[in-house]
């Protein structure tokens, strides 16, 4: 049998890959028109009656949410490169890579940040800097959901939740954590394992004043995230600011699941369904409403701060 045979994947796999994410999106997106058809006249009249002032509102603050999580991004990419990039070129890149992920696929945004810059910041480092950001920003995703939850029951346990997840993520930061993820690549390629070492060693070592920042950065971000779905939440007359940033922890779960799921395009339909899922208590209109607002915002952020940083790519060439 040759190397090729041994170590390259199955004939045929990426077309039954493709077929099963056809037919995921097809399903999902099939469940999600039912249920907005059945509910339909609910939906509209409660978005004739939102503010649109609120939701606008909203959307702003969920935009600079978006920024704030940019700026913990710039952070973790300086200190692991040592060697910093504008600002104005790494939003560029990011914002693209954020543009890419609505594309089948999760690999487009890395591989075109290590194509703009290529020769300065290695193909590897980018995988790093992006894995490594991929699971901080996840761990944050699941500990605002957590928080949410436990402090609608009462706000002592949802701020206890939040200072046991910091002391959690301090203790796990460190460069062992490192080790561990490359002795997990290693079990599936020694190959990776040895081209990844160092560029994820690096990532689990930044400098603590790196970590303290990414850490405020991360958590001012996510604040105003409830904040801007308090809004949504107040826009709806049937819903209302606390039930919005209530809803907010059924959507970032869904977001995560939706996601990681690698089955969709940017999660687009396993999103809908799992937070249809997980919004059980919640009439069919108001969970439908919230689809809408959490798709249509996010992307209707990625698309405007991707038009702001777009004329940037000459900064991220240099």
């Amino acid at each position: 049998m040759s190397r090729a045979a041994e170590s390259g994947p199955p004939p045929g796999i990426g077309h039954r890959f493709g077929a099963v994410s056809f037919l995921a999106v097809a399903i999902t997106v099939a469940l999600v028109s039912f249920l907005l058809w059945q509910s339909w006249d609910e939906v509209r009249e409660g978005l004739v009656k939102a503010s649109p002032i609120v939701l606008l509102a909203g959307w702003l603050l969920a935009t600079v949410s978006t920024l704030t999580a940019f700026l913990a991004f710039a952070e973790l990419c300086n200190a692991v490169h040592r060697q910093p990039l504008p600002l104005t070129a790494l939003g560029h890149l990011y914002f693209t890579a954020q543009l890419m992920k609505h594309l089948p696929g999760r690999v487009w945004g890395v591989a075109y940040q290590g194509v703009m810059t290529r020769g300065r910041i290695p193909m590897l480092e980018w995988v790093a800097i992006n894995i490594g950001y991929l699971a901080l920003s996840t761990y944050f995703a699941l500990l605002f959901a957590l928080v949410v939850v436990l402090a609608w029951v009462a706000p002592w346990l949802g701020a206890m939740a939040l200072l046991l997840g910091i002391a959690l993520l301090a203790l796990a930061w460190r460069p062992w954590a490192g080790e561990l993820v490359v002795k997990g690549v290693g079990l599936i390629s020694r190959r990776g394992r040895d081209r990844l070492h160092g560029a994820v060693r690096s990532t689990a070592s930044v400098p603590r004043s790196s970590k303290i920042r990414f850490v405020w950065l991360s958590l001012l971000g996510w604040a105003l995230y409830a904040a801007a779905w308090s809004l949504y939440g107040a826009a709806y007359p049937e819903l209302g600011a606390a039930a919005g940033i209530h809803l907010s922890a059924s959507y970032t779960l869904a977001w995560v699941i939706g996601y990681l799921s690698l089955v969709t395009p940017s999660g687009i339909g396993v999103r809908e369904l799992i937070f249809a899922g997980l919004s059980i208590g919640y009439p069919t209109d108001i969970v439908l409403y919230g689809m809408l607002i959490g798709r249509a915002g996010l992307l209707a952020t990625d698309l405007a701060l991707g038009t702001v940083f777009w004329p940037y790519q000459n900064d991220a060439r240099k």
